[in-house]
């Protein structure tokens, strides 16, 4: 981004800020490098707790699943990536890093509250209309840190949502859906064991790691054939999502026609309204895609896409992992905007870590 508005530039310096916080905590926390050593040498006996939340579930440690292999103790989602995880998650390799599908789709309206909560009998089925509604996204602000949410699933073992209290002081909350921040959302991880933006390896040889995880995704991109791979995994986790939607309705059952309120004869209206209303918004979600897929393969890399990092513990998995995804607004319509406080961009890692460098030779 050549220029950029005083608002876009407090804003970077805003989530420079929270990265250098976050990272200076982080290193000046003992207990924190010790347990990030031990999880470096894959220490299954250790007792993991300041890093802990971004290691595997304990339900899943040890359980034979549907995993490729047993995850252990101090696994995250990410380590090891090839030995947990399907091969066609991968788009694209290098010698140091993985560029990887995101399984969330990028819509909200896949996620309504009947889809994520099926225990809840006060999430009736409701069909989310067309048009925009006031995005609850924008209650959020990088100041806010008491807004804390995880990232958008990869896995669907994560958790999928989750609840944040609105600034006005009442009990109201509004929850953190599971999409992605953008249409063709995807995420760079390195190869070797490396936390998060805030493990001094991230950033050590003059970011050497970072650099590498921007420039693969840089280059597969423009290559041949790259953005096509892309647009095939958003179109597959669009469409996986869609048939799971498909699923729950078909299988909730409408209200009772032996309700005192509910004759036969409205029970099958409701359940023909249900269906023509449900069919309205697939009908809808595949022309949203279809308007999005053409905007998507014109974008152009580096300039089109943000980069971005999500500093612990502001983060869900416990691998470094650089997201990648489009900055146009016309990409993000129906997708989360609830990460942007945290979502900090490459560049202001580079600034950071090149003025701390800066000051460590003035100070010898």
């Amino acid at each position: 981004m050549d220029e950029m508005d005083e608002a876009e530039r407090a804003r970077r310096k805003e989530l420079k800020e929270l990265y250098v916080d976050h990272r200076d905590t982080f290193r000046n926390n003992e207990k924190a490098m010790e347990e990030l050593e031990a999880w470096r040498e894959r220490k299954i006996d250790y007792d993991y707790t300041v890093i802990r939340n971004g290691l595997i579930p304990s339900r899943i440690v040890d359980n034979p699943s549907d995993f490729k292999q047993t995850f252990v103790k101090c696994d995250t989602w990410f380590s090891e990536f090839l030995k947990h995880n399907p091969k066609d998650l991968i788009l694209s390799a290098s010698k140091q890093s993985y560029i990887i599908g995101n399984l969330a789709s990028y819509d909200r309206r896949q996620y309504p509250a009947w889809f994520l909560h099926p225990e809840d009998p006060t999430k009736a089925i409701q069909i989310p209309s067309s048009p925009a509604s006031p995005d609850p996204d924008t209650l959020f602000s990088p100041s806010d840190e008491r807004k804390r949410s995880s990232d958008a699933p990869f896995s669907p073992e994560q958790p999928t949502s989750a609840s944040e209290s609105k600034d006005n002081g009442s009990d109201n909350t509004i929850e953190i859906t599971p999409e992605g921040q953008a249409f063709g959302h995807c995420l760079v991880i390195p190869k070797n064991r490396i936390f998060n933006i805030v493990d001094p390896r991230a950033v050590k040889d003059n970011c050497k790691v970072i650099d590498e995880l921007r420039n693969h995704f840089i280059k597969f991109w423009n290559t041949k054939g790259g953005p096509e791979i892309l647009l095939q995994r958003t179109r597959r986790g669009f469409n996986e999502q869609n048939e799971k939607l498909r699923a729950r309705m078909k299988s909730t059952p409408v209200p009772s026609s032996s309700s005192p309120s509910m004759t036969r004869q409205r029970t099958k209206e409701f359940a023909a309204k249900r269906e023509a209303e449900f069919e309205s918004l697939m009908r809808d979600l595949e022309a949203g895609y279809e308007d999005m897929k053409p905007q998507f393969l014109a974008l152009r890399a580096p300039q089109d896409f943000v980069f971005g990092f999500h500093p612990f513990p502001l983060n869900s998995v416990g691998h470094l992992h650089l997201h990648v995804y489009p900055r146009k607004d016309g990409l993000r319509v129906w997708s989360s905007k609830a990460h942007e406080w945290k979502t900090v961009e490459i560049e202001e890692v580079l600034e950071a870590e090149g003025e701390m460098l800066k000051e460590e030779d003035m100070g010898r």
